[in-house]
């Protein structure tokens, strides 16, 4: 349907080959699964910014943008075909996933509405206690963590500290489908920060009688 932000079919319309910021006014459905053909109203403070742009093969798809405009994700059949390695589809699969197994990362305890805890600086995606009852910020990012995504943490970490710790200390993690240089070269002159990337595998096993 060429009215829903996050479909990569949508391009296939006349009106949406061409670069282009969804909104409200024409974009207003929005594809919580892509298992299911359902749609929900498209709400850009829940479901995240989208855009149409052109690729360098010329071709257009659909992605999706960070709060700072940053591509995060992008998602087309061709690459799900040909990766063995998945990704997943949306960064709030990714949220509840993780929300749910923190002791992948370490021995933490979900926040009480610590999944998009909202803050006067913005949304953390994940907020977490370590043992020591230490506040764990947990941002993620769907595919590349690039070195903005410091700053991003950096200003959660800054908030708590001033807002809602008791403790001198609070801790970072950055979650992504892989890591660039620029952000480990950051990370490693900065203290309790740490980076994880994620990976998934899809198999099948034959099944008998």
């Amino acid at each position: 349907m060429f009215c829903t932000v996050n479909r990569q079919s949508r391009v296939n319309c006349p009106n949406n080959q061409r670069v282009l910021v969804c909104d409200r006014e024409f974009d207003f459905l929005f594809r919580p699964t892509l298992a299911k053909p359902e749609v929900v109203l498209y709400k850009p403070e829940e479901h995240g910014q989208w855009e149409i742009y052109r690729s360098s093969d010329s071709r257009f798809y659909v992605r999706k943008l960070d709060d700072e405009l940053n591509v995060i994700s992008h998602h087309t059949e061709q690459e799900t075909e040909n990766n063995q390695d998945f990704a997943f589809a949306f960064e709030s699969h990714l949220r509840d996933f993780i929300s749910k197994n923190l002791s992948l990362i370490g021995n933490l305890t979900l926040c009480e509405n610590g999944i998009e805890y909202n803050t006067d600086v913005g949304r953390i995606d994940v907020l977490a206690q370590n043992e020591n009852n230490e506040f764990v910020v947990i941002e993620l990012k769907l595919s590349r963590g690039e070195d903005a995504a410091l700053g991003q943490v950096q200003r959660y970490m800054g908030w708590l500290k001033e807002n809602l710790s008791e403790s001198d200390v609070v801790h970072g993690i950055i979650i992504a489908k892989s890591i660039s240089k620029k952000l480990k070269y950051a990370v490693s002159v900065t203290q309790n920060i740490a980076l994880f990337e994620y990976s998934m595998q899809f198999n099948v096993s034959s099944v008998s009688l």
